[in-house]
């Protein structure tokens, strides 16, 4: 298990002045699949939509908000277990109120995953500031069945943007 990247992310977020935005982006819902079944939008063929629905949001939000704009994102969730698949993110809140955040992603969200999918599904985002970074962070990366493993596992790292911008912290090789 190493948490190697986990804890760098806290360092750094704890180093900053900014302040930062705990985010949950869900997609709960079922959709039919090329046989005319109906299963969850995070089964292996539409995994790759959900995750691109995702990155366009977020890339989309810094453009408008600002583009140097901080952010981390986790895949979390077991369908064995019943928890649906969701994804967790830090945000540097720079340029927009935590609302605005929350009204544009939330719009974003829904536009690029109806786009995707080719078709509505039951979405939805939860934005508070973010007290601790390390217990959000723990609670981001903690092991919740074999489908995203744990830890650094968990970290869409190619969705995560200008974290290497801190002078102040070394991953550890």
């Amino acid at each position: 298990m190493k948490r190697d990247y986990c804890n760098w992310i806290q360092t750094h977020i704890e180093q900053s002045n900014s302040d930062w935005l705990a985010i949950t982006l869900r997609a709960d819902s079922s959709i039919l699949n090329f046989a005319g079944q109906r299963q969850s939008v995070w089964h292996s063929s539409s995994i790759g939509r959900v995750k691109t629905a995702h990155s366009r949001a977020i890339t989309q939000l810094r453009r408008q908000v600002n583009r140097k704009m901080q952010y981390a994102a986790f895949l979390g969730g077991e369908l064995r277990l019943g928890v649906f698949p969701h994804i967790h993110a830090v945000l540097e809140l720079s340029d927009a109120s935590s609302d605005e955040v929350q009204t544009e992603l939330n719009k974003l969200w829904q536009l690029h995953l109806k786009k995707l999918l080719k078709t509505t599904i039951a979405s939805s985002i939860h934005v508070e500031q973010l007290r601790s970074a390390e217990k959000y962070l723990a609670y981001c990366s903690r092991y919740e069945g074999q489908t995203f493993q744990m830890s650094d596992e968990k970290l869409l790292l190619d969705k995560s943007f200008y974290m290497h911008e801190s002078k102040t912290v070394e991953i550890a090789t």
